[in-house]
Parts: C-alpha cells; structure tokens; sequence
C-alpha cells in the first residue's frame, strides 16, 4: 500500500473501511506507546466525559509496547472497549494511514520521576503532514509551547494536579470534536508547518523548533 501523499486528498472513509475503523463519527488517535511517560490513565480517565459530549466519537491507541495489556483490560473493565480501539504494532506506511483516517491527534505525555519527557518534532510530524490538529498535554514546555505558538492545536501543561489536568484535556478534546471550524483552521496551519517542515533538512527543523521558541519568549 503506498504512504498517503502530503498534497492528495484521502478518501477518509475507504481509508477507514480498510483499516477496519468506523467509517462515521469523529476519530482522534494517540501515539507514541506505552511507556511510563505516556499519561494513559489520564486518557482513559477523560474518555467517558468526551463521549458523554460526543457520543459517537473513537479513540485509536496506536503502537505497542509493555504496558499494552494492562491498558486494554483497564479499557475492558471500564466498559469502553467499543470506544478505544488498539492497533498494536504497525509499520510507517500504516502508521501514516491512521493518521490520514483522523480527526484529530492526542499528544500526551509525562515526567517519570525526576526525568522530563523530551520532546521531537517527529512524534507529531505525521500528524502535520496530514494537516491533522493536535490536542498536546504535557508537563514539557517545549511541546505546550510548539502546538501554541504555530497555532497547530489547543495545548495544556500538565502540572501534577489530577483534576485540574483531567478537566483541561477534556475540555480540549471536546472543544476541537465538536467546533469544527476551529478544528479546520487548526489542520490547515498544522498542515503548511508540515510542508515548511518537509521542504527542509534536519537542521531546518530544528530551526523551526528554535524559532518557535523564540516567537513565543517575545508574546
């Protein structure tokens, strides 16, 4: 199957059908794994208060990792496992198709211990590229501050506080499933960062992170 351009128009619902997703209703996807940094119990925490707001809406939790079976049977225990759908393990190639079959991307991540979570352009990329906005929690600065500044999604720092934290992500995700004009606008600025992104070298990304950084020092 080839990787879905960064210029075609998907078709979103073959796309789905042939991944085996829900073909109506929105989609967000989180990626990145299962490791101790990704704040899963706050997503499966926010899951049932975003579907009492938007009942039809999926979640696709995409990879693998250590923590996946525990996080599958927390699913099953809570009784959403119609909602959360688990890929595990996928190639690039398919990995860009869950992607394109997206609504919107969860960015979700957490200190463990002492050690902040780092932060990469790459991990959100794909997501760029599709023009795909992002709702970002984290307790790294840097990935609050990339998905505000560029305008690619809603951000909230995480800070430790359970149900501060919980309310923001919900009150995020909610806000770009059911505005759909503000969730558009958002994919089109997270789309022509992707294309700045693709047009230039590693040290361009970078530059591009650097920049970020500084537009946001000067607000």
């Amino acid at each position: 199957m080839a990787p879905v351009s960064i210029t075609a128009a998907p078709n979103i619902a073959a796309i789905r059908t042939e991944l085996g997703l829900p073909v109506q209703g929105k989609l967000v996807l989180c990626r990145g794994g299962f490791g101790a940094e990704q704040a899963l119990d706050l997503f499966l925490k926010a899951v049932p208060y975003v579907m009492a707001s938007i009942p039809t809406v999926h979640f696709v939790v995409l990879g693998d990792g250590p923590q996946r079976s525990k996080v599958e049977g927390e699913t099953r225990l809570r009784s959403m496992d119609a909602a959360v759908i688990f890929t595990g393990a996928v190639c690039v190639t398919e990995a860009e198709r869950y992607v394109a079959a997206c609504d919107l991307g969860l960015y979700l991540t957490r200190a463990v211990g002492s050690s902040l979570p780092s932060f990469s352009v790459d991990e959100v990329y794909g997501f760029l590229r599709a023009g795909r906005p992002l709702v970002v929690a984290s307790d790294n600065a840097d990935a609050v501050c990339f998905a505000q500044v560029n305008n690619i999604g809603v951000a909230s720092r995480l800070t430790g506080d359970e149900t501060a934290d919980l309310a923001a992500i919900i009150k995020n995700l909610t806000f770009l499933l059911v505005d759909d004009r503000a969730r558009l606008r958002r994919g089109e600025c997270a789309r022509e960062l992707g294309k700045e992104l693709f047009r230039t070298s590693r040290g361009g990304v970078l530059d591009v992170v650097r920049a970020t950084l500084r537009r946001a020092a000067s607000l």
